[in-house]
């Protein structure tokens, strides 16, 4: 009987001690007052995504992703004329090569798993005028 009043006592006690660290716990994140960051900002670019990336996030395939890439995607890697069959002044009212639509089409297929951090290298080399050099496989036929 002694052992179960002690074991119900103590019970009692930790649940009380419990308790008590919850609500103190509480009160003191209530009263803490934001932590500014510290450290040193060592690198950074004039760089923003909403900007100067591609008009598309990355995931996989669980939508329809025919409006990952558009023709004013085309048009900032490759340029108006590679990409336009006729002149106009906006992508909506020009028409697009086939070989381009071809490779955008191409490119969206491949997309289906994801999209690869050679767009966002690619985004940021757009965004500093460099050129978006890479190796020519020989073996196939450019569109372009």
């Amino acid at each position: 009987m002694k052992l179960h009043l002690y074991t119900e006592s103590l019970a009692l006690t930790l649940a009380a001690i419990a308790s008590a660290i919850t609500e103190i716990t509480t009160i003191a994140a209530a009263q803490k007052p934001a932590q500014a960051p510290v450290g040193k900002i060592v690198a950074s670019i004039p760089f923003d995504p909403k900007v100067d990336g591609f008009e598309f996030a990355n995931w996989g395939n669980e939508r329809d992703d025919r409006r990952d890439l558009s023709a004013g995607d085309l048009i900032r890697m490759f340029g108006t004329k590679a990409v336009y069959k006729s002149p106009g002044t906006t992508p909506a009212n020009c028409v697009v090569k086939a070989s381009a639509r071809g490779w955008m089409n191409e490119n969206l297929e491949a997309m289906n798993g994801g999209h690869c951090e050679g767009m966002a290298v690619a985004c940021l080399r757009m965004k500093n005028a460099e050129p978006l050099k890479g190796r020519r496989d020989d073996r196939r036929k450019s569109r372009h």
